[in-house]
Order: C-alpha cells, then structure tokens, then sequence
C-alpha cells in the first residue's frame, strides 16, 4: 500500500493528529493536518479532541506539546531527532549561573529541553521575545540558550544587562556573509530575510528580521518578486505554497538541519502502526516547565487556559515571606513542593523589614531576653511559645549564615544593635535592609531547589476540605485554575497591611489566610491585636505604602520632638506607647505630624548605617543629616491570627499557619522589636519537623468540586471583604483606619 494511503487510513482508524514544523521535508508537510512553528502546534495539539498527537519535528518540539497536554499521548516519529543547540544548554551549567547571578530573570527559548525549562521563570519564542523581556521588572536577564537571538533582543533593549548562554543554532550559523551579498550582486532588489538566530553580521545584511511564521507573513505581504531567506530551506515549501508567483532563494547549498530532516514517511508510519516513541516528562519537571511556559503567556497575553489543571504535590506552601521559604528549605528535597504566591516570588513583607533579626546571645542572655518580650507584650504572651523562640533562635540565625546571609560586622565579630523595650544589644542586621537581604539569600535557594514547583502571581482563593482535614487548595491565575492536591497545607500569607489605608506593608497582604480560615470555622485568634508603628514617614494626603522609619533608628540615639521642638517621650518603650503618645501630642496640639531628630549622630554615621533610609527620605526632598523626618503612626504588625500550637498546627487536620498570618502568642499584645523575622525562621522549621513526623507515603485521593468563582478578581474582592468584616469590629478606634473602597477602585 502506498505509504500516505496508509498513514491517512492508521491517522482515522486512531483519531490521530498530525503536525509538522515548518522545516520538514515537503512530504511530511504535505500530509500533516497542521504546519507551523514549535510553539503554535503545541498549541494545536492542547486543543485538539484528538489524544494522540504525531509530532515532525523534534524532542524539543514535542515536549512542549506533553507539557502542555500531558492527558494526551505523544509519538515523535524520529526518536534520535534533537537540537543541538537546545541540547547546549545543561543543568548542571545553568544552576552554577543561577547561583553567580541570583538577581537575574532566567529566560529561555522555546528550543530548549524540559529540563532547562524546569529551572527557567520564563519561556519565550521568537516573535514574543521582546515583548515578554520588556515586561519583566529585573535589570539583569539570564537568556539561553541562543546567543544570536539573546544578542538580537539585547540591541534593542540598551536599558537590560544581559548574560548570554554560549549556545547556536548550527544550521543558521553555516549562513555566511559571502554567500549573502553574491546574491544581492546577481539578483537586482532581492529582499533578504533573516532569523534572530542568524550571527550578527547576517542580521545586519537583512531587509527583515523574524520568526519563520513572521518571515512568511512578510514575504506574502511584501510586494517584492525575489527573496533570499536566510533560514532553514523547508520554509520553502510554505513560501511557495503561499506565493506561487515569488521566487524564493536560499543562501548557499548548507541551509539544511539534518535532524528536522530525519523524519520520513516511513517512521510515521511506524509510530502510527505501533504506538511507539512516545514522549514521557516527570511530572515534578512537567509542572515546573509548565510554570515557565504560563509566565510567557501572562506576559505576552497570547491566549490563556481556560481549563482547570489538577497537580498532586506532597505539601504545599502558601505565601513567599521568610517563613514560607524557610519552611520549603526545611523540606527534603525528596518531597514535591508547590507554593503558590500572590505576587512575585521576592514580594513580600519580609523583605521591608529594616531593623534587623533577635537572637539570644548564650545562655546568660535567655531569661532577659524572655522578659523582654514579655514585658512589650503586656504579659499576655504565650510563655512556653517565648521560650521556645528565645532557646531556638541561635540555630535559626546559624542557618540563614549557612544559607549566605552576611550580617554587619565590625573587627571580624557579628555587630548586635538594640531596639525599643530590650534591655541590651541583641539585634542582628544587615545596615537598615535586612530583611531585604536575607529575603534575598532564600529566594536564591529556593530557585535551585529541583523539588519545587512556584506558581507567582496566583491566588489562593480557598482550601480543599474534607471532614476538617485540608487536602489541598483551590488557586486562580488568570483564567487558570489550579486544584492542588497535597497531603499537608502550609499557610504563609503574611499580614494585614493593605486593610488599612496606612500601613508599612505592601498593599496586596490583605489577610487571604484569615479570610479562607473564617469561611472554613477554623480557630482564630486575638484578631484586635494590631500593631501601630510609631514612626513611619509622613507624607500628607498620600495612599501609597507608607516608609517604615526603623526602630533602630531610635534605637541609636535618635529623639521624638514636636512642632516646637520640645521631647515628650521616651522613645525606647514599647511601640504601642510611643505610637499612643505621639496620637495624643498631635490631638492636643491639632498638627499632622510629629518629627524624629537625628542630630544626635553624625552625617558620615547616618549614611552607612542608615542608608536606605537616607536615600528613600531624599526622594521626598528630606536631607535626613541636615533635618528632622517628619513622622506619624501608622498599621504595622499583626499579632493575631490563625490559632497554633507550639508545632504551628491550626484547628484543622494537616493545616498549618506561620509567619504574620499565624497566633502563636510568643507576641502577646504587642510585637517587641525585630522578633517577627525570627517568630517566622522558629515556627516554620518546627512546622516541617511536625509535618514530616506524621507523612505517609499513600495519599487517598479526593475528588475536589470545582471553585466557584467566577472570576480572579471576584475571588479576590470576597477574600478582602471577608477580612474587613473581620477586622472592623474589633480594633476600636483604629477602625477609622481600615480601607473603605480605595480597593475597588
């Protein structure tokens, strides 16, 4: 039997699909149901009815495909038909990058392996490079695996710093200069095309520069008779195909990829036959490949995926503060993880904080270090939790050292400064930007942790229960919604900040966690305990998060004066007096604002130990060394919240809460300063060793009813609302202070 008679018939008998890149042999093309580039057939093939999908290309190719349908079976008719220039790109290579740039946005082709995929935040083709690089917020951009393509983005992206993966495509790199302008000297107003991934000197000899899907468009839209297509020649049955009257030249006799040309009928055929060659991806790669490849369609709004995708994890995470981190790096790396995280990964609470991170010194310093925190507490903290994050603190802080956080030092030895209400120098920090820094450190970690799946800018709107027992949660991104299954849950959603129209914390922390609990009857806890910081800058009629004025600053000598100038507090007392008092000097004196005085210090002092201060406070037109800041208080810290036992356990089986969103009591009333980095490093690890104490290796599975929201952002009002309502009745005569409906505008 002829060989395409059999195909068509095996393609019917089986309901198979069957998709060709564009470089194919014409044969191949011929008898695909759909022809294009990698991308668009993996799109293809996730929406197609038909579950075996037969794919001419290569491994690359047919692996976006799995990773986007993994439900369907994929053939690649020539097994042994890679790329090498994805297969450039390693691991191992990309890891040791990863670690010398942590600051980087690691951005891959779309030619490249899953693997590399895995440990990438954003895919990119092409046609959508620029457009997805321009919307990521880093400077410095890691790109691989192509040099060419890397380089042909970054001249037109002068303002991003980029570090290129030496890696080539070999078959536009056999494209020469020489070839390119004899025939421009022998066919008078040849238009050349070239492909991003053709050397510098090629491109730059180019009329247009594309995808293979754009360089098509063009020449069919163009209205120019001869063209030379600096690519790979199998474009040349589409461009024919399109444009019967055009003339189509290909620069020298070499532009041909030998893997894209070894599939042939008969291995289709073969496949078709026999169910062979079919792709497989581990599920933990899938999953985190998947990631990078919806982070390009967020960017790049191409289309989104209007489906529910289901993912089985062994614990999940909540939040990306410190104590959501901390506790995923306390997790072996033979457990899956997925944490879900309302914004970027780096965007969280923890890294504002300023001051610094407690630490008991040694054993002489456990019981004043007790006392301390219980007496800002008012005595209503829990004492069996202050114990144990006072005895447990050292190894803790040792861990963020082993993890590359470099504390201030001075002659060699760890620099301890204090803070309001304790009674000597306790506090670690790195200048006024520790959180920042150790934020810093773990997100690195966790970038390169294998076993971790991260879903940013996703919502969790709601948890899987079952019998009190949480089994998972619901999360939206988008139109995307995730049923996560997972044998624990840990909640890390941080404060309460953005309920507030002023408040330190960034605006999107509006108490998500509360709100799931409250619906769920899940035990809260000193709801009415909420933190004014007394000394944020002032900024008059501003609804922007407000600058934290750090505790150490008065903790090194700096005065709280009025208007006139006049002292009337002492500023090392507990926050909640401070904040009281300086509410109660602006009540009688009817003024906006009071002032904190630096004069105390000098400038040189000022500037290297408060340097993100001094700069943020220029910004407004304050020279800090030379003038008073002026101050006000405002929402902070929250104290309360989901109720938890010395193991951060909820009231809810195989539900756990750390962090700001948790009530441990080791708080009390009020936070003493620079103990809630360490509330958050203490509780997480005890969480895991409670978790990993009690984990089996079978999960029964349960069947989730889908969520019912309508929309991200329905459920993201319903969560806000809820947590309004939490708040509004029981914090007295700050409730003035809650946000009214700046939200919904």
């Amino acid at each position: 039997m002829d060989l395409k008679k059999e195909i068509n018939l095996l393609k019917t008998e089986k309901n198979a699909l069957i998709l060709a890149h564009y470089y194919q042999r014409p044969e191949i093309q011929e008898i695909a149901d759909y022809v294009g580039d990698s991308y668009y057939l993996s799109k293809i093939a996730k929406d197609s009815p038909n579950k075996l999908i037969v794919f001419c290309g290569v491994k690359f190719m047919a692996e976006s495909a799995k990773i986007l349908s993994p439900e369907k079976t994929v053939l690649l008719p020539a097994l042994d038909a890679g790329c090498p220039m994805a297969d450039m790109a390693d691991v191992d290579g990309l890891v040791e990058l990863k670690e010398k740039h942590p600051d980087a946005a690691v951005v891959c082709y779309i030619n490249s392996t899953s693997d590399v995929k895995a440990l990438c935040d954003v895919t990119v083709t092409s046609s959508n490079a620029l457009k997805v690089i321009k919307k990521l917020p880093q400077k410095k951009i890691i790109f691989l695996p192509d040099k060419n393509l890397g380089g042909y983005i970054a001249e037109q992206m002068p303002e991003k710093d980029f570090i290129l993966w030496n890696g080539f495509c070999i078959t536009h790199k056999k494209i020469s200069t020489e070839n390119i302008l004899k025939s421009k000297n022998a066919i008078n107003d040849i238009v050349v095309l070239a492909h991003p991934e053709c050397e510098k000197e090629i491109r730059d000899l180019a009329d247009f520069i594309g995808s293979t899907g754009e360089m098509i468009n063009y020449a069919t839209d163009c209205s120019a008779k001869n063209y030379l297509v600096c690519t790979e020649e199998g474009i040349h049955y589409e461009l024919s195909k399109k444009n019967p009257n055009k003339n189509f030249y290909f620069p020298g006799t070499s532009t041909l990829c030998p893997n894209m040309k070894k599939t042939r009928l008969e291995d289709i055929a073969n496949v078709l036959r026999n169910n062979c060659n079919e792709i497989t991806i581990k599920e933990e790669i899938r999953l985190k490949a998947l990631n990078c490849l919806l982070n390009m369609h967020e960017l790049a709004r191409w289309y989104t995926m209007n489906k529910i995708i289901n993912i089985d994890t062994d614990i999940v995470i909540v939040g990306s503060g410190i104590a959501g981190l901390y506790s995923a790096l306390n997790i072996p790396e033979k457990y899956s993880i997925t944490i879900v995280t309302k914004k970027a990964l780096s965007d969280s609470n923890s890294a504002l904080a300023q001051g610094g991170i407690c630490v008991s010194k040694g054993e002489y310093d456990i019981k004043p270090y007790i006392e301390d925190t219980l007496k800002a507490g008012k005595y209503e903290n829990d004492i069996a939790a202050v114990t144990t994050l006072v005895k447990e603190s050292k190894e803790n802080i040792d861990k963020l050292i082993e993890y590359g956080v470099v504390f201030d030092k001075e002659h060699g030895n760890l620099c301890y400064t204090k803070e309001a209400a304790h009674s000597t120098n306790r506090i670690l920090h790195v200048k006024d930007e520790t959180g920042k820094y150790i934020m810093e450190a773990l997100c690195q970690k966790i970038k390169l942790r294998k076993n971790t799946l991260i879903l940013e800018n996703t919502l969790c709107a709601d948890i899987i229960e079952n019998k009190n027992s949480c089994h998972g949660i619901i999360a939206l991104n988008n139109n995307i919604q995730y049923s996560i299954h997972s044998q624990f849950v840990i909640m890390a959603t941080g404060g309460i900040g953005g309920l507030f129209k002023n408040s330190t914390n960034k605006r999107h922390i509006t108490g998500d966690g509360l709100s799931i609990c409250k619906k769920h009857n899940i035990k809260l806890k000193n709801l009415n305990y909420v933190q004014f910081h007394p000394t944020a800058l002032y900024i008059k009629d501003s609804n922007d998060r407000r600058l934290l004025i750090s505790e150490s600053v008065r903790g090194e000598g700096a005065l709280i004066r009025n208007k006139k100038g006049e002292h009337f507090i002492d500023e090392l007392l507990p926050r909640d007096v401070v904040a009281n008092a300086i509410y109660a000097e602006l009540n009688s004196s009817n003024e906006e604002c009071a002032y904190l005085d630096l004069s105390t210090m000098e400038p040189k002092y000022i500037k290297n130990r408060f340097p993100y201060i001094y700069k943020e406070c220029l910004s407004h037109g304050i020279d800090i060394t030379k003038e008073y800041i002026p101050i006000h208080p405002v929402q902070h810290y929250f104290m309360g919240g989901i109720e938890v036992d010395l193991n951060s356990k909820s009231s809810m089986e195989k539900l756990y809460a750390v962090g700001e969103c948790s009530c441990t009591g080791v708080h009390g009333a009020n936070r003493l300063a620079s103990n809630s980095l360490l509330e958050g490093l203490v509780f997480s690890k005890r969480a895991v060793n409670d978790i990993l104490s009690k984990f089996t290796e079978y999960q029964v599975p349960y069947e989730t009813e889908s969520f019912k929201a309508s929309s991200m952002k329905l459920a993201e009002t319903e969560l806000f609302n809820t947590a309004i309502n939490l708040f509004k009745d029981v914090i007295g005569e700050k409730k003035n202070e809650l946000v009214n409906c700046w939200w919904n505008n």
